[in-house]
């Protein structure tokens, strides 16, 4: 079922689009109440989501436009899933300590500081300048796709961008001496959020806010959570001019707010393109390990990118339109699993993929004692661990991609410890 054949479906019964919805919604608030805290908690985008794939389903299955067994898989896989967050989360973690202490700990992240925003600022203008601006791309994925030296400067941008922005918040909380290149910068991150096309540039934003706030700032915390409805439909407003601009005229303000909404029924959309007439028996399921791993074996050319399977994604929207855009629907841990491992192999794949995101909440509510650095790495690892559902492969790309760069920002702090030890070696012999 193509894009078009499901939008004239929901049409013809969106009665029945709008029961399984909001039976859906409600299902999801029960199940996971107790870990709400924040609208602006990136779990919430995943359950909001989850649960949007969710209503679609039933409504394919109410339809008679899937068969009973896909429904039954997807059933026990979101089961299995649900069952491994909840399960994980509750394991007794204890607030996690200080093992070590940072020598000259304040001027280390000053210097960390300068190197992140301005290596950010310099990556992102040669990517304007050798590749263009994402926004008028038609395809996001055109500007990144694997083998080019373009998709190791995203990696740095998006990494980078993110430690930059912690930060940022830092100094502007703790009114240092960089708070005024921390405003410019935050400034700098709404732009280009724009200019790359990203929707939801304004609302990782304020996500990255929370997130610090949670980890550093009890007050901070409690100010976003008063104010957090308004920021919201500021995010809304925000995600629909990005529509708006990269439409180039085609529609109206109005029509990309609708369809800024639409984007959420449309994180079902891998769902009516798999499940209806056995369209998820033809995907190619024969390289489990490097459709997973494709990120890490093609950036460590273990494997070379061509010789690598193409991302599902790709591949389940070619079944339906015939184009060479990099584009597609996320596939989300039930078709993947379904595809890769088989009926009941995808149960345990589910399962394991919820233990691992329940896990990682559990511990991130228990970083708050920890270097800074420390909790902002562990606030990298959670915005990047409920990617999961949606897309094993793309998630872990970001994971590889927090490795790479972190790995190249260590290195540039082991040399500035040796080059400190070098000078104090010769001060002392000096006197």
């Amino acid at each position: 079922m193509s894009n078009l054949d499901f939008i004239e479906l929901a049409y013809e019964h969106w009665e029945a689009l709008l029961f399984c919805i909001s039976f859906s919604f409600i299902c999801y608030i029960l199940i996971f109440k107790s870990w709400y805290i924040s609208i602006l908690d990136p779990f919430v985008l995943s359950a909001v989501l989850s649960a949007c794939g969710f209503g679609v389903v039933i409504f394919l299955f109410l339809c008679n436009a899937i068969q009973l067994k896909y429904f039954v898989s997807y059933l026990l896989t979101q089961f299995a899933f649900i069952s491994g967050m909840l399960l994980f989360n509750r394991i007794g973690f204890r607030k996690l300590k200080n093992k070590f202490y940072i020598l000259d700990e304040n001027k280390l992240l000053r210097i960390i500081y300068i190197i992140v925003i301005f290596s950010v600022v310099i990556i992102q203008f040669i990517i304007y300048k050798n590749i263009g601006i994402p926004l008028f791309m038609d395809s996001r994925l055109e500007a990144s796709s694997g083998g080019s030296g373009a998709g190791l400067l995203f990696r740095f941008t998006t990494v980078w961008g993110t430690l930059a922005l912690l930060f940022s918040f830092y100094n502007i909380e703790k009114k240092n001496k960089q708070r005024y290149i921390a405003y410019c910068f935050i400034l700098f991150s709404i732009i280009t959020s724009i200019l790359n096309g990203s929707k939801a540039g304004f609302g990782g934003l304020v996500t990255t806010f929370f997130l610090y706030s949670v980890i550093c700032s009890d007050h901070i915390l409690c100010q976003i959570r008063k104010h957090e409805k308004k920021i919201l439909l500021i995010g809304i407003v925000a995600g629909s001019f990005v529509v708006f601009i990269s439409s180039n005229d085609e529609i109206n303000f109005i029509q990309s707010l609708i369809a800024f909404g639409e984007r959420f029924i449309f994180s079902g959309d891998v769902y009516w393109q798999t499940y209806p007439n056995g369209y998820i028996e033809r995907i190619d399921g024969s390289r489990p390990f490097e459709t997973i791993f494709v990120d890490i074996l093609g950036s460590y050319r273990i494997i070379p990118w061509n010789e690598l399977p193409e991302p599902m994604g790709i591949s389940i929207f070619r079944m339906h339109v015939d184009t060479d855009l990099l584009t597609g629907p996320n596939p989300r841990h039930n078709v993947m699993g379904y595809v890769l491992f088989g009926m009941y192999g995808s149960i345990l794949f589910s399962f394991l993929l919820g233990a691992i995101i329940g896990t990682i909440h559990a511990l991130f509510y228990k970083a708050c004692d920890l270097n800074l650095l420390i909790k902002f790495l562990i606030v990298l690892s959670y915005g990047y661990i409920f990617g999961l559902e949606g897309d094993v492969s793309y998630t872990i790309s970001l994971y590889n991609s927090l490795f790479i760069v972190m790995l190249v920002l260590f290195f540039l702090i082991l040399c500035y410890y040796l080059i400190l030890s070098i000078l104090r070696v010769k001060r002392c012999m000096c006197k």
